[in-house]
């Protein structure tokens, strides 16, 4: 029997979609990271290395998957942005972000040095180190933009509506971070239909998503914090701003303004003018909002009950306890003073500037703090100047909504659970505006 070829016109082109196989590996992937031990995860970094190094965008929504849970391997996503930003010097350098890199890079060393001493175990040391190697994502963000299209944009939304569903099913531990960020960016995409002067729309099953997660939040199976709903309300005024006031808005330091109103609250809480709330009985405070008479409490119960005493005792951390240097991986504990009792906080300083600055001394934490507010700021100003048809809009008003909000009132934005979410995003989006593309126009609906 012998066998003949085909005729060339009767072959056809299978294409394999990459990024498409990346994310269900990485679905298929998932439960590992949560039911299986720490060797997984070790065989898992040179996979999820590679799709950081290989530098295609279409390996975002994967990668979000695969950081989601916040263990060995998100870590090793992060240290992998560092090595990458390095190697891509140059094309940083045309993006404006060099001097970013260099300043990022320099105190470092300063970090690690600090992480070995103290003679922890690996896993210690990297967590102590993912707060600070965050902040590379950023520069991954911007290096992967120009690749980035309409379907990428699509996928990073359906992973972070699967988060969300999931908050349905009491499996929250690992996916609550990113469902700070689903509720403002999927609500927004959602109503890109009812926005006037939207030049952008998404698909159907996207505004039905938004449809599903909103009727959750309001039948009560989702439950709102303050933190999701400041977001949400922050991102939309962003977004109608840039679209209906676009003239006023593009003459506008808006980066600028969210960063200076940033170190004002902090610094306004901080001070001792604050207080008087201090006595705040906490039991009044609501941490989810259920109803609409549960804002302002939640919001004083924010401000003056639970923030400001923390942030208090972080500061005074700080001034007695830190140098120039970073000490030996300084415990998650900030002592408190609340009605003439002293407590003990383990969750860390909930303000991003000053964790940054307990964890790491004033020369390194000053250092983070500073690029994570540049970082803020070049989202604001992707935000504001990028084609009005840019189909990112409404992804960055989410997460520049969130990084202002997150930042102020916690420090989740720089966990290994959701800083590559975060900041990559972010990246993309000045990253996008830097090199001016147009190939996210005029989306599908």
């Amino acid at each position: 029997m012998t066998f003949t070829a085909l005729p060339n016109r009767s072959l056809r082109r299978i294409t394999i979609d990459k990024g498409l196989f990346h994310l269900l590996a990485a679905l298929c992937l998932l439960p590992g990271y949560f039911n299986l031990g720490q060797e997984f995860k070790i065989v898992m970094i040179p996979y999820v290395s590679y799709l950081i190094l290989d530098k295609r965008a279409s390996y975002l929504p994967a990668l979000l998957v695969h950081f989601l849970p916040g263990t060995l391997v998100s870590q090793a996503i992060l240290a992998a942005c560092a090595v990458l930003s390095l190697i891509n010097l140059k094309l940083l350098l045309k993006l404006r972000l060099g001097t970013a890199l260099v300043v990022t890079i320099l105190p470092f060393p300063l970090v690690v040095f600090a992480a070995i001493r103290s003679g922890e175990p690996i896993i210690e040391v990297g967590q102590y180190l993912s707060l600070y190697l965050g902040l590379f994502a950023f520069f991954y963000g911007s290096l992967i933009a120009d690749q980035v299209d309409e379907k990428i944009v699509k996928r990073v939304l359906w992973v972070l509506f699967g988060c969300a569903l999931l908050q349905t099913t009491g499996f929250t531990g690992g996916t609550v971070r990113y469902y700070f960020l689903a509720v403002p960016a999927l609500i927004i995409v959602g109503a890109s239909r009812l926005i006037p002067g939207a030049r952008w729309h998404f698909s159907v099953w996207l505004s039905l998503a938004a449809v599903i997660i909103v009727t959750l939040i309001l039948s009560g199976v989702l439950k709102v914090t303050f933190i999701i709903l400041f977001s949400t309300i922050v991102a939309i005024l962003l977004l109608l701003a840039r679209i209906h006031w676009t003239r006023v808005v593009k003459g506008l330091p808006v980066g600028k303004v969210l960063v200076i109103f940033a170190l004002v609250i902090t610094g306004y809480m901080a001070a001792p003018v604050s207080s008087e709330y201090a006595a705040y009985d906490q039991s009044k405070g609501i941490q989810d909002i259920e109803e609409i008479d549960d804002v302002l409490p939640a919001l004083k119960f924010k401000l003056f009950g639970d923030r400001g005493l923390l942030w208090k005792g972080a500061w005074k951390t700080v001034q007695k306890h830190n140098g120039l240097l970073p000490p030996e991986m300084p415990s998650p504990i900030v002592y408190v003073t609340n009605e003439g009792l002293r407590l003990q906080v383990g969750f860390g300083a909930h303000n991003i500037g000053l964790e940054l600055l307990r964890s790491y001394g004033w020369l390194a934490g000053a250092a983070a703090t500073g690029m994570y507010l540049l970082f803020l700021s070049y989202s604001g100003v992707a935000l504001v100047r990028s084609d009005q048809r840019n189909i990112l809009l409404p992804v960055l008003a989410a997460v520049t909504a969130v990084a202002f909000v997150g930042g102020v009132f916690g420090h989740f934005v720089l966990n290994n659970n959701f800083s590559f979410l975060l900041l990559a995003l972010g990246g993309v989006g000045y990253g996008s505006y830097r090199v001016g593309l147009r190939k996210y126009s005029g989306a599908t609906p």
